[in-house]
């Protein structure tokens, strides 16, 4: 790194030249960086699953819809609401933004007798709405609410991407046909109904603006909060501004670098930004407090500065290096998203690595450096490390307390939990969960001779088991179609029943179900809808219904199936793949660390107070009730780079310390290194644990999260280096 820094103060004009034309190329293209906001990479992530579950969608397609729109009147619904329903539903189809409408007043119906399905609303005759609406086993609960005061209408649009005139405008056509919507449904009822859209293209509008807003909060905040901090630190213009020029850079050609490499921002690489501000500004400080010490010793700026690079440069690379190899053990990942931000995130560490020990050095080759401004570090010659009975038995008290709080940890995912709680999708969901069938599913696959009398009763009494599984609301196949063509008679369905209610479903033609059947009858699928589960409930359900599939005398093949299974099963596989990554980072750092100081024993001396602030943050979640989940896990990468950077500072200060003077005694190698490195590491936390301060304001559950457990590994990490390390140094170190 010495002969780094002689390069770029050789050459100084041109490379900040090159600086500047880069930045510039940056800067132009930022307002053309995508970002993917959409949660769907992450669930079809693992490629077998989706094929299984696209395998079943070709041969069962899926009703599909863009949104349900709600109408609540103030009353039961009776004739004349049903009446306004079906003027609603003609309008509503009739514009052109609107593929199709499912609603209760059109939807067609087969009565006892009738050979062809008629419209319900003419079906009704003078019978009670509500209770022939409810009294139908496809309408109960899907089309009309359990207190009768409510109908939901399934709509499809006409486009699911913009065009090339949508993209110019500007405009989303979902987005235009909910506006439409929310401005036409209720000047088309008139007074006294009000409209309700829920749909999950609606969570993912929601989701992408508190995406959008997180992401400009946490930079802006971080950058104030280092405006603020940086100059009670440093007693100089330049230790404020070349900081802050450093990890403004970072962001900029890290973001530049994302656009020309054709990558988009993906919605768990949306922490990257303040993960390169936190690492940008934690090298920043070590560079420009050796720099200063440096001035101190009486050496000149020039070879001030190429002392920096040759000392500290170092330990920089080595922290870089370090975390960027925690992030790419997500390389094993057997999920696609995963495996690109692990990607992502260790180029990102090692831009911004390389842009800090640039842009410092030349900044400080433009300042006038005639005399040193110390940084008002802590005073750590009071920090004596010792008192080994003591710390060893506080070591072993608070690893047992983490050792509980892991016992208690799940692993989950609970997609709509990341939303605020203010935010109205919450209230609509559960109204959907308290008045309807929910708005989320799983499904079973059913293979078998779905038109032997015997199997349809099986099938049924399934059915039946999994409705009192908790969470369950509703489920239909095609048992609920028999039922339905045959008057929804009570108890088993007989043997002329089931002959019939084949007869007139083979007969349907265009409204044939395939959404719950296939036209031979030799596969079908039952559509279980469920509350807003997490996924231990999900999984749950799931091992129900592999548990009644295994009985003999079923006499079908049964496998749950589905985009909402393998939406939770997708999250449990993230964060259980993250933790054996974790597990393989510190193998992988242990090994680096050692051949980098040439010695093993200093490399599984690290692991201790490398790991521990892992365990103890992990027995956090535990304790503060904090589920394992996407937003989650990801942070444990790097929480570890964290950790290990200061003990790489500690390590590299030790050796150096030891290198100089050969003579003295471990322990005052050891104090040397606190003095001066330990105390940067002080600062650096400091920094550290107000940036990640800057994540609790954040809309997303996670994002919050993430900062209470970040600022945990960092400030452990610290007590761990500073007080733990040295002891091990010290009694297991050797010379």
């Amino acid at each position: 790194m010495g002969r780094f820094a002689e390069f770029l103060l050789a050459f100084r004009w041109l490379m900040i030249a090159v600086v500047f034309a880069a930045l510039g190329a940056a800067a132009w293209v930022m307002p053309e960086i995508e970002f993917s906001l959409s949660i769907t990479p992450l669930i079809e992530g693992q490629e077998e699953a989706k094929q299984r579950t696209d395998s079943l969608e070709a041969e069962l397609p899926p009703q599909k819809y863009h949104l349900v729109a709600v109408v609540t009147w103030p009353e039961a619904i009776g004739h004349a609401e049903l009446a306004a329903l079906d003027r609603l539903h003609d309008a509503i189809a009739a514009d052109e933004k609107v593929r199709s409408v499912v609603s209760l007043a059109k939807i067609p119906i087969l009565q006892p007798g009738a050979l062809l399905p008629r419209p319900f609303a003419k079906t009704v005759g003078d019978r009670n709405v509500v209770e022939a609406a409810q009294s139908h086993p496809l309408l109960h609960r899907r089309l009309i609410s359990a207190d009768g005061r409510s109908t939901s209408m399934f709509i499809m649009g006409t486009k699911t991407t913009a065009d090339a005139a949508d993209l110019a405008a500007g405009v989303d056509p979902k987005d235009a046909m909910l506006d439409w919507l929310a401005e036409f449904v209720p000047k088309e009822l008139g007074g006294g109904a009000t409209l309700t859209i829920v749909s999950g293209y609606v969570a993912e509008r929601a989701r992408k603006v508190y995406m959008q807003e997180d992401l400009t909060l946490l930079i802006g905040v971080e950058l104030l909060m280092a405006i603020v901090v940086l100059p009670f630190v440093f007693r100089s213009v330049r230790g404020v501004v070349l900081p802050l020029a450093a990890v403004t850079s970072a962001v900029l050609l890290n973001f530049g670098l994302l656009h020309f490499t054709g990558s988009r921002l993906g919605i768990i690489e949306l922490a990257i930004p303040g993960l390169i501000i936190l690492i940008g500004l934690s090298d920043a400080v070590h560079l420009l407090h050796r720099f200063e010490e440096a001035l101190t010793a009486g050496l000149e700026k020039r070879a001030a500065i190429v002392h920096m690079c040759k000392d500290v440069g170092v330990a920089c690379f080595i922290t870089s290096l370090t975390t960027a190899v925690g992030f790419l053990s997500l390389l094993i990942a057997d999920h696609a998203p995963v495996r690109e931000f692990g990607i992502k995130a260790a180029v990102a560490v090692l831009v911004t690595f390389v842009v800090t020990v640039t842009t410092i050095p030349l900044g400080l080759s433009l300042c006038r450096a005639r005399h040193a401004a110390l940084p008002r570090l802590p005073a750590m010659h009071r920090i004596k490390y010792g008192k080994g009975r003591l710390v060893t038995t506080c070591f072993i008290a608070v690893m047992g307390l983490a050792a509980w709080g892991i016992s208690n940890v799940v692993v989950q995912a609970r997609w709509l939990e990341e939303l605020p709680e203010h935010d109205p999708i919450k209230a609509h969901v559960a109204f959907l969960e308290d008045q309807f069938a929910g708005a989320l599913e799983i499904d079973a696959e059913v293979v078998g001779d779905l038109s032997s009398p015997a199997a349809i009763r099986a099938l049924e009494k399934f059915q039946d088991a999994i409705m009192k599984t908790p969470g369950v609301l509703w489920c239909e196949s095609i048992t609920h179609w028999m039922r339905a063509v045959n008057g929804n008679p009570k108890g088993d369905l007989s043997d002329n029943q089931i002959a019939k209610g084949h007869l007139v479903i083979r007969g349907l033609g265009k409204l044939f179900p395939r959404h719950v059947v296939r036209e031979d009858f030799k596969k079908g699928r039952v559509i279980f809808r469920t509350k807003n589960l997490a996924s231990s409930g999900y999984l749950a359900i799931r091992d129900r219904i592999e548990s009644l599939a295994a009985d003999p005398a079923l006499d079908l093949e049964i496998h749950p199936t589905g985009y909402g299974l393998m939406a939770h099963e997708s999250g449990v596989l993230v964060s259980e793949t993250l933790l054996e990554s974790l597990a393989l980072s510190v193998v992988a750092i242990t090994i680096l660390i050692s051949f980098i100081f040439r010695s093993l024993r200093l490399g599984l001396i690290s692991i201790l107070p490398n790991l521990a602030p892992i365990v103890i943050a992990l027995g956090l979640n535990g304790w503060l009730g904090i589920p394992l989940r996407v937003g989650i896990v990801m942070i444990y990468s790097l929480g570890l780079g964290l950790a290990v950077d200061d003990t790489i500072h500690l390590l590299t200060r030790y050796v150096q310390e030891r290198k100089r003077d050969p003579g003295a005694s471990t322990r005052s190698a050891l104090l040397t290194s606190l003095r001066t490195s330990g105390a940067a590491l002080v600062v650096t936390s400091i920094i550290l644990v107000a940036g990640s301060l800057c994540f609790l304001p954040a809309n997303f559950q996670s994002i919050h999260d993430v900062g209470i457990l970040l600022s945990a590994i960092v400030v452990t990490a610290l007590i761990a280096d500073l007080f733990v390390l040295p002891l091990m140094i010290e009694r297991f170190g050797g010379r």
